[in-house]
């Protein structure tokens, strides 16, 4: 593996994107929302009368429970796409981590000697069970990986930039001025975590996602540019000049 799968990643936000944009449109679909409202109704009716304790039949459920039922339907639908947003953010969040890992794994392919100054260590049977060197090195790799999954998006950063000796311009970490790292993964914990998350507004989610594409393609092009390391993008690659060999600057 010595090639950045820029194309995955960078598909993968562009199409929680395109999703969130084809549900909202639906979410204002009367009609869709109305098929909704029936399909609810008739799914608990069916689950009420089946219980005989309760003792309700067909009128009584009819005069009870479709008022309340079709009011509780339009809230949900309002709050149903508030909770969308919170839902890109995470999985947002997560395709970047992954990216970044991905990273990380090409870059100690390419550039194993990055291990040397580790201070890990492997047990012996773990080794004797890989039994050759290929094996070992790919096992230490991952384990160098996972453990670069469990950082903070801060601190992943700072790991590319101290180990990985990834360029740090400025504008590589911020788009119009915005540094947004620390940010959207306070809100990713948040959603997560909280007993009352954190609400994101439409024009938050979009800047979010523009934020990470934006990061993705341009650290995929500078490792091309300044460190030889190859990316996977349709034949985008091929038009940007490169090092004659990969170089850990």
């Amino acid at each position: 593996m010595n090639k950045i799968n820029l194309e995955k990643y960078l598909y993968q936000l562009l199409d929680l994107s395109t999703f969130y944009q084809y549900s909202r449109t639906l979410y204002e679909d009367t009609n869709l929302i109305n098929v909704i409202k029936k399909n609810q109704y008739e799914s608990l009716k069916k689950t009420v009368i089946s219980t005989e304790k309760l003792n309700v039949d067909n009128q009584t459920f009819e005069d009870i429970y479709r008022p309340k039922l079709e009011g509780n339907v339009d809230n949900r639908i309002k709050n149903g796409i508030k909770i969308l947003r919170q839902q890109i953010i995470v999985s947002s969040h997560t395709v970047f981590e992954n990216y970044l890992c991905n990273v990380v794994r090409v870059y100690l392919n390419v550039f194993p000697e990055v291990l040397k100054n580790r201070d890990k260590s492997i047990k012996f049977r773990e080794i004797v069970n890989l039994k050759d060197n290929g094996s070992i090195l790919n096992y230490i790799i991952e384990k160098e990986v996972n453990d670069f999954n469990w950082l903070s998006l801060e601190e992943k950063k700072d790991y590319l930039i101290k180990r990985l000796k990834i360029l740090n311009p400025k504008g590589l970490w911020e788009v119009d001025g915005e540094y947004l790292l620390k940010e959207i993964d306070d809100k990713r914990h948040s959603i997560i975590h909280d007993e009352n998350p954190v609400e994101i507004s439409e024009e938050d989610l979009f800047k979010y996602l523009y934020y990470l594409n934006r990061i993705i393609f341009s650290l995929s092009v500078d490792a091309k540019i300044y460190q030889g390391i190859d990316f996977i993008w349709q034949n985008i690659s091929e038009q940007i000049p490169a090092k004659d060999k990969p170089c850990l600057q």
